[in-house]
């Protein structure tokens, strides 16, 4: 099972001493046991955690934010994880972070949207193969695209010179793209494509 943004979120105060938090594939593995099925994390990529000003009151300005209005800290590390069945054997977990990131704009600042992907050698019925589960940007604007584009081109060659062992390769993921036949206009790449189309 490949998960995408498997945040692990904790808050703290603006002094920085952590009161609360949150792991989801930790919640999904219990929530699982207590349905009676066992998996276990084969393989995670994290990103670097980001650190934002959060407002609880809501007296914050939504067209300007300042970091007056802040009254706790959020602190969030995406992750892309591949889960294994408990009788299923995977191995050699392998984890790549993208060169290209995009960044977002905070009242605090600017931050890197770290992605990559995170890969494993399961063996099933037999045979084994190479899982492999990816995020790549978001489609939102000429820019972001551009990342999406270069990220995907990024994984394609990582998959291409993982391919040279002769496993098959399964890839997992949240691209951020769909079926459309369209070349996606973006910035610094001409032609550009989707990841989908990469892919």
């Amino acid at each position: 099972v490949g998960l995408q943004e498997a945040y692990k979120i904790i808050q703290s105060d603006m002094g920085g001493t952590p009161y609360y938090s949150e792991d989801y594939p930790a919640m999904l593995l219990s929530a699982l046991s207590e349905q009676g099925v066992s998996y276990y994390a084969a393989g995670t990529r994290a990103s670097a955690p980001i650190t934002v000003p959060a407002d609880s009151n809501d007296d914050c300005n939504h067209e300007d934010p300042s970091l007056g209005a802040a009254d706790y800290l959020v602190t969030v590390m995406d992750r892309d994880v591949i889960l294994c069945r408990s009788d299923i054997a995977c191995d050699d977990p392998k984890v790549f972070n993208f060169t290209i990131n995009a960044k977002a704009w905070t009242p605090a600042g600017p931050v890197t949207v770290e992605r990559g992907w995170v890969s494993v050698v399961a063996s099933a019925g037999g045979r084994e193969y190479r899982l492999v589960n990816t995020h790549l940007e978001v489609d939102v604007n000429p820019s972001f695209r551009a990342v999406q584009y270069a990220q995907a081109m990024e994984l394609a060659l990582g998959l291409d010179l993982l391919a040279e062992d002769g496993l098959w390769q399964i890839v997992l993921g949240d691209f951020n793209s769909d079926d459309s036949p369209v070349p996606p206009g973006c910035d610094h790449f001409d032609p550009c494509l989707s990841g989908y189309q990469v892919m």
